[in-house]
């Protein structure tokens, strides 16, 4: 039983190069990008979601910007 929560543990709280996500970029406001982020695409470049503002996303959806996860 020890086994497994040791297991547990390190599994939530490390990363290993197999769980490790893979590097993209940056998007326009210089966030980085990982494999499995949300972005809208914008012209050649992306958004990332998560960092965006409601109102951010709102004006995005508005403009009809493509929503695609890398």
């Amino acid at each position: 039983m020890g086994r497994d929560y040791a297991q547990e543990f390190m599994d939530r709280n490390f990363f290993t190069p197999e769980t490790l996500k893979k590097p993209v970029g940056n998007d326009l406001f210089g966030y980085s990008l990982v494999e499995g982020d949300e972005v809208f695409v914008y012209q050649d470049s992306y958004l990332l979601i998560e960092k965006m503002k409601k109102t951010q996303i709102e004006m995005a959806k508005l403009m009809k910007l493509e929503r695609r996860t890398l």
